[in-house]
């Protein structure tokens, strides 16, 4: 788990002065350079321009403003993520999908907003669904305004050769987003899922399991902006049995203090893949 990246304050997720704070559409309409002002829940898709300021390919604008942060009526407070007025599923100390995982330790986790612990599917609607333009999948909106990352989604699924300008990322994208990617994943939502023989790179937020990983979308990853999951951490599809036997009980956290649960971890970071990892204020 490569985390070099220092901290920034850019990340929407919605904090406030005021500890309860109700979120917006992650894709609140916007002009795509400052992102929209996210006051509805149902924000439109498309903003008038991308990030750059250039319209999108197919003319109709480039990707929308980031809104206010988190969608799905995703609420934040001191901390703890709430899902349509209750516990996200990643995010609430129950296995919802019977495997005996739990939150952060369940390969279908990739984040304490993720509500669906049973699927790579996100389980948020209008979850980065531009069928354009993609920016940091795992920041909590669907804009680039934040995190300056523009990348178009024919790169993700291989047909444009990764020397294409549209599928370069900028210092900038790479700053923000990487210090927010799950092991095994790229900064678009491309994660490597380990099933015990080569790993399968498989586009997340589509509903698709480990039981069937020719039903997912298939996605080539972003070397410029990525995570690579070490032998001893967990990733997609890795759990704690996997690992091998020097690597003991527990994985590794490049530093970061390792977890059973997000109580383990202070206000500012949540339990995700045995290690406590910040919250991005």
């Amino acid at each position: 788990m490569k985390r070099p990246f220092l901290l920034t304050a850019a990340l929407a997720l919605c904090f406030a002065a005021t500890t309860t704070v109700a979120c917006s559409s992650k894709d609140g309409g916007g002009d795509g350079a400052t992102g929209g002002s996210g006051a509805s829940t149902t924000g439109g898709g498309d903003g008038s321009g991308g990030d750059d300021g250039s319209g999108g390919d197919d003319g109709s604008g480039g990707q929308g403003g980031q809104g206010d942060g988190y969608g799905g009526d995703v609420s934040v407070e001191e901390g703890t993520f709430y899902c349509g007025g209750v516990l996200c599923e990643c995010n609430d100390g129950i296995d919802n999908n019977g495997d005996g995982l739990i939150d952060g330790f369940d390969p279908y986790c990739i984040a304490p907003w993720d509500n669906n612990e049973s699927s790579f599917a996100t389980g948020i609607p209008g979850d980065n669904k531009d069928p354009f333009w993609q920016d940091c999948f795992f920041d909590g909106n669907s804009g680039a305004g934040d995190d300056k990352c523009r990348y178009h989604t024919e790169c993700i699924t291989g047909e444009r050769d990764s020397s294409d300008p549209s599928c370069q990322v900028v210092d900038a994208c790479i700053d923000f987003c990487g210090q927010l990617t799950p092991n095994g994943c790229d900064c678009f939502g491309c994660c490597a899922v380990e099933t015990g023989g080569d790993p399968v790179f498989v586009y997340i937020g589509a509903e698709c399991s480990l039981d069937d990983l020719d039903s997912c979308t298939q996605c080539q990853q972003s070397e410029q902006c990525m995570n690579t999951c070490g032998e001893c951490e967990l990733c997609a599809g890795k759990t704690v049995d996997d690992l091998p036997a020097e690597c003991g009980a527990t994985p590794t956290c490049d530093g970061a203090p390792a977890c059973s649960q997000s109580s383990d971890c202070d206000g500012s970071a949540y339990c995700q893949q045995g290690c406590c990892l910040p919250i991005v204020r």
